[in-house]
């Protein structure tokens, strides 16, 4: 199965074509530097995105924003949005602090990107 990508890793944008056979990336092209071999590789095989969202905090209306600690497999983006919604954690809320630790078991930690003071409803 041949793929064909765009790379993002930068401004270039080249446009790659990877060979794919079962779970291996066989031939690139089109990639001007090393990185898009990276790049195609990754994203042909298993892509991976950093989770952002809001979470809403126990004990506060103001919803506080969030990512994950690390790139997390594509196709589990969406479950471990659902797994945000069901976690509330208390004010106050520093940005940095790791508020879900290991999502879904994926080694991903959920930290904090905003402050968020001590409230009350």
């Amino acid at each position: 199965m041949e793929k064909e990508l765009v790379c993002i890793n930068c401004p270039l944008g080249c446009r790659l074509k990877v060979r794919v056979e079962g779970e291996e990336a066989k031939e690139i092209t089109g990639n001007l530097c090393k990185r898009g071999i990276e790049y195609a590789k990754q994203e042909s095989i298993l892509p991976m995105r950093v989770l952002t969202a809001n979470m809403k905090a126990a004990d506060c209306e103001r919803p506080f924003s969030v990512v994950s600690s690390k790139p997390l497999p594509k196709n589990m983006l969406i479950e471990c949005a659902m797994e945000l919604k069901k976690h509330s954690p208390k004010t106050p809320i520093k940005m940095g602090d790791v508020v879900i630790e290991n999502i879904l078991n994926t080694g991903c930690d959920i930290i904090a990107t905003s402050n968020l003071p001590e409230e009350s409803l």
